[in-house]
């Protein structure tokens, strides 16, 4: 990889754009048996976290690493800081049970594309 420059490499992972693609907004499909979610992007990782309604997304307090450089945003390396609570990950065909009431906040990603994010309000 270190033969082609980063510029050129960037735009051909999009498709000859100066700026990212878009992952799309993940849709909830509604099963006799629950909930599944699906993403159109191929490759796009979703992840999802389960709220009571009118919840707010929790941060914690947690050590923080990088694996590849000694500091992460400005943050030594196992320094503890203020996180995001972990997201579940959502396996391909996984049945979600969700009841009423419940928002399900959902994030999906590929690498090298914009985030695409979504709540979802059950009913």
């Amino acid at each position: 990889m270190g033969a082609v420059d980063e510029k050129e490499m960037l735009m051909k992972w999009w498709n000859g754009n100066k700026t990212p693609p878009a992952t799309a907004i993940p849709t909830l499909i509604k099963k006799d048996n629950g909930y599944q979610l699906n993403c159109e992007t191929d490759g796009a990782s979703i992840g999802y976290k389960i709220l009571n309604g009118g919840e707010e997304l929790k941060k914690q307090i947690a050590p923080q690493y990088s694996f590849d450089m000694m500091w992460t945003y400005g943050v030594p390396n196992g320094n503890e800081t203020m996180l995001d609570t972990p997201w579940n990950i959502y396996q391909d065909g996984e049945i979600l049970q969700l009841q009423p009431g419940k928002q399900l906040v959902v994030n999906a990603k590929r690498i090298g594309y914009t985030t695409a994010k979504k709540t979802f309000t059950i009913n």
